[in-house]
Parts: C-alpha cells; sequence; structure tokens
C-alpha cells in the first residue's frame, strides 16, 4: 500500500497492522478442513475460542489468503468505542478504497452509534459478492465497547461470513445469528492438532516421529499446535540441550513460540523431557482437559451460561435471549444436568473453574 493511500484508509487511532492479516509461517500446515462451516454460502459465522499457541490467528490469515475480499480487524485493549468504529471502516476501505465516502470520524458519538453502523452495513449489503470478516483478539476488546459489538451483530447484512477470534466466551449475544442457523463455535479441543496432522508437520520439519522419545514428547502435549511446533522445530538442531537452550533464547523465544513459553523459565530447564513437561502441564492444566466438557454445552446452552454469571434474574435472561421462560428453565436444567450441579450459583463456579466464562 502506497504513503497516499494508507493515509486514505488510516483514520485517526488507527495503525496499518490492526487491519491486515499476518504474514504466513514459512512451514504452513494447511487445515482447510476447519473451515468447511465458514465456506458455506453466507450468511456464515464461526467463533474460534481458545487459549494462545490454538493457531486461531494463522488459521484466519489462511482463509484470508484464499478470500481476497476478506476485512481484518484487530482489537486493542486501549480502543474506545470511537476508535473501534474508526478501525472498521479503515479495515473496510483496505478492501474497498472508496467504502464509506460520507464517514467522518470526530462526528460519531454514542448517542448516533446506531445510526452509524446502520448505515455501514447498508453500505456492505449493496455489494453483489460475499464479503468476509476476521475479527482478531476480540477478548481484548473493553466492555465499554460491547454496545458496538451488539449492534454489529444484530445489523450484519446476509452476504456477509465473519471469522471471531477470542481467548474467552463472548458477552454479547449472537441470538439472530443462532436463530438463522448459521452461527458455530470451534474450542480449543476441535484445534488441537489430530494424529494425521502432527505427521504432516513432522515431515514438514523433517523429524522422525516413530523414534519412541519423540513419539512420546509429542503425545505429551496432546496435539497443543504451538507446543507442537516448538518441540519440532527444536529437534530439527542440534541435540545437545545445551545448544537447545541456546537456540530457544536467540532464535525461537523472539519469534513464534514466544507466548508458548511464557510462563516457562528454560534456565531451569536441563532437557527437553523437562521442557515438553513444563508445555504439558500448561497446556493439560488448562483447556485439552476442559474441552469435552465445552462441548457438551450447545451455542445457546453456552449463551445462558454466561448470562448466569451476571446479575440479570432468569426473566431478564430470557428477554434479553429472546425465549420464553419455560424455554429457559428447559436449557437450565440441561445445563445443571451437563455440569453435573443443581443449582445457578455452583453452575457458574463450575464453568469458571473449568473457563468455561
Amino acid at each position: 500500500m502506497s504513503n497516499s493511500a494508507e493515509r486514505k484508509v488510516l483514520l485517526p487511532g488507527v495503525s496499518l497492522e490492526t487491519i491486515t492479516p499476518p504474514a504466513l509461517p514459512s512451514l504452513l500446515l494447511p487445515r482447510t478442513h476447519l473451515l468447511d462451516f465458514l465456506n458455506q454460502p453466507a450468511p456464515r459465522a464461526l467463533i474460534i475460542m481458545t487459549p494462545s499457541g490454538y493457531g486461531k490467528t494463522t488459521l484466519a490469515a489462511q482463509w484470508a489468503a484464499t478470500n481476497p475480499q476478506t476485512v481484518w480487524f484487530s482489537s486493542l485493549e486501549s480502543d474506545d468505542i470511537k476508535t473501534t468504529l474508526n478501525r472498521m471502516v479503515s479495515a473496510l476501505r483496505r478492501v474497498f478504497p472508496d467504502f464509506a465516502p460520507w464517514f467522518i470520524p470526530s462526528s460519531v458519538t454514542i448517542t448516533n452509534l446506531e445510526e452509524t453502523i446502520k448505515k455501514i452495513t447498508v453500505e456492505i449489503a449493496e455489494y453483489s459478492d460475499v464479503v468476509n470478516f476476521v475479527l482478531d483478539n476480540l477478548e481484548k476488546m473493553p466492555n465499554s465497547n460491547s454496545p458496538f459489538v451488539q449492534m454489529w451483530a444484530d445489523n450484519l447484512p446476509l452476504n456477509v461470513r465473519t471469522l471471531s477470534l477470542r481467548k474467552n466466551p463472548p458477552m454479547n449475544s449472537y441470538a439472530r445469528a443462532n436463530d438463522l442457523g448459521v452461527l458455530k463455535y470451534l474450542t480449543a479441543f476441535d484445534m488441537a492438532f489430530t494424529q494425521a496432522e502432527i505427521e504432516e508437520l513432522s515431515c514438514l520439519f523433517g523429524v522422525d516421529i516413530e523414534q519412541t522419545e519423540t513419539r512420546k514428547f509429542l503425545e505429551m502435549l496432546s496435539g497443543w499446535p504451538s507446543g507442537v511446533r516448538l518441540i519440532l522445530e527444536l529437534l530439527t538442531h542440534e541435540s545437545e540441550w545445551e545448544l537447545l537452550k541456546s537456540h530457544i533464547s536467540t532464535k525461537v523465544e523472539p519469534q513464534l513460540h514466544k507466548q508458548t513459553l511464557s510462563g516457562v523459565d528454560v534456565s531451569e530447564i536441563m532437557s527437553v523431557s523437562e521442557l515438553v513437561g513444563a508445555l504439558a502441564e500448561k497446556v493439560l492444566g488448562g483447556p485439552i482437559s476442559r474441552g469435552r466438557n465445552v462441548l457438551k454445552l450447545t451455542v445457546r446452552e453456552m449463551e445462558i451460561l454466561r448470562l448466569l454469571a451476571s446479575s440479570l434474574t432468569l426473566p431478564e435472561i430470557a428477554e434479553k435471549s429472546h425465549l420464553s421462560k419455560n424455554t429457559i428453565k428447559s436449557h437450565l436444567k440441561n445445563i445443571y444436568r451437563k455440569l453435573d450441579v443443581d443449582s445457578r450459583d455452583k453452575a457458574v463456579q463450575v464453568a469458571k473453574e473449568r473457563s468455561m466464562i
């Protein structure tokens, strides 16, 4: 993008990195099967909800690379509603340079936010082709921006496919997409590497996983993508631990695996086996061990579970979810049964312990 084009696209508070798909790694494992649902005709809404290291952003970048009309939007913790709206318009202009020539950033306030969002979504609807969105780092979006997120979800036109990436459950309702039957969630359990994928990736790295010790290392990580990639990368180098440790500190950590090694004191680890153990403890204490429990709940049950953690009464939850009181009671019965609890407070407690909310 030229400097003049960049100035036209970037509105106040927006950087180019937050509206541009990241570069793909050189050794890329295609995981297109995870996007089968999203690649169906619009409208579609796929939410990938996992901790760091499960390849959400890489998968989204693969999707963007094969779909040129993909609008990329990445949240920052410092965003207010005006910056969030500026970034969305900037992201649209990166793909559609003449989008919303009427938009004046300084004129938007919380009082006319819904009017502005509706005008933007109406303009999106006028495109004859499908418009794809990737919404990255949504867990970073401040709660004060909830009105923007809800209005956006409620007004998106039917020619849109959205891939939302986040580390925690959404705080907003996706009732419209759910009612249309176009909403799906993927969790850490879905995003973990299969054995076939591990074998394919090991071939890319040139690592023989038929060796007993190597296979043991990879099995301990239960398919955690970031951990598997790190170990395979290390095993392509010298086997002496001091050299591997040097490789981590000088080459690996500043690049792809900084988050993977977060919280792991490499200086205290004396072998690859110990490193794998530390990484396995990190991941197995979290999403993999909880994955099946999360998957037990339907999309609607997850939405109601999130609302249970709020101060809303059951009638208020029914109204917010556009459901009858009897339907809410039926969902509660299923949630309690699946979580093996007998009250609202216990359901919320168990959900928090399992990082479901």
